[in-house]
This record gives structure tokens, C-alpha cells and sequence, in this order.
């Protein structure tokens, strides 16, 4: 099936994405219990603007189900960002590059915003990030949102705490 988000235009296998997904016990931040996953966990069903939804439902994506998870902390007074990753089974048809090479060994995502607040990046998968994935091919769809910091606990001391990767 094609669907598009913003500029990319993906082939999905919406029935291998989701078989992907309903074998992945947990996203990365209900298996952790540090203060950011735990923070999350609790703002995730706010943090997706209507369109990412939609976009995700259609294509199989179980939105509790993040392949990748991290926070860059405090970004104001009571705000935080996090960036996290989904996968998609299928191949990228047509967009814009979605990353950018810094120098021979950092690279840097180029998010486009979808909303206030929330951003996108859609590419060739770089490697499959949750054993579920495991062999297929990959569309990997990248997020960056800023929110609420809701919990009691501060976040977690460091910078770019990354879950992800079994």
C-alpha cells in the first residue's frame, strides 16, 4: 500500500508491520524505568499530533510500540524533548534525504515539522532495531517532539539517553 507523510511516499507492507509489531512485548520506554521512559510513558498518548496518527494507523504502526527512545532533557522550565524511531516494513518511493552526514562518523537527522512541536524524517531503514524486524526491509520513520515533563522524579542526569537496540 503507498502512503505518504509530508514529502515521503512509502510502499508498506501494513501486514508484515503489523505481525512486526505484535511481536514486540513492549516499546523501549514501558521497558525501562528511568525517570525520562517513565515520563513518557505517561505524555505518550498526547504527543502525537491527529495526522502522525492517522499516518501511523494506516500503516501499521503500533504507537505504544517505539523501536527507539531517547531524551535530550530539559529543554525550558516543564518541557523536555524526546526523538524516537519507528519502523516500517515496505521501501521508500519517493522523498527528500533524511539525513545529513556532519563528518566521516556523526550524522544528523533532517526533520521536516507535521505540527507544532512534532517533527518527522522518513528514510531507508539504517538496520532493523528490534529483533521483530529482523531480515525485512526497512523504512525507518524518525520523530523528534518537545513536552510536558509530568512526573514528580527529575529527568535522568546525561544528555541523549538512548533505549533501543535488542
Amino acid at each position: 500500500m503507498l502512503t505518504k507523510i509530508l514529502d515521503w511516499v512509502i510502499d508498506v507492507d501494513v501486514a508484515a508491520t503489523l505481525a512486526a509489531y505484535a511481536a514486540i512485548e513492549s516499546g523501549r520506554a514501558a521497558g525501562c524505568d528511568c525517570a525520562d521512559c517513565r515520563n513518557f510513558v505517561a505524555v505518550r498518548s498526547r504527543v502525537y499530533p491527529e495526522a502522525f496518527v492517522k499516518f501511523a494507523h494506516s500503516a501499521g504502526i503500533d504507537l505504544e510500540r517505539e523501536v527507539e527512545l531517547a531524551c535530550s532533557g530539559l529543554v525550558g522550565i516543564g518541557a523536555t524533548e524526546y526523538t524516537g524511531l519507528f519502523h516500517l516494513v515496505g521501501r521508500l518511493v519517493e522523498g527528500p534525504a533524511d539525513v545529513e552526514q556532519m563528518d566521516s562518523s556523526s550524522w544528523r537527522v533532517l526533520y521536516r515539522s507535521l505540527a507544532p512541536g512534532f517533527s518527522v524524517a522518513a528514510g531507508f531503514g539504517q538496520g532493523a532495531l528490534d529483533k521483530a524486524f529482523a531480515g525485512l526491509p526497512l523504512v525507518d520513520v524518525n520523530w523528534e517532539v518537545t513536552t510536558d515533563w509530568v512526573i514528580p522524579d527529575p529527568p535522568t542526569p546525561g544528555i541523549a539517553r538512548l533505549r533501543g537496540s535488542q
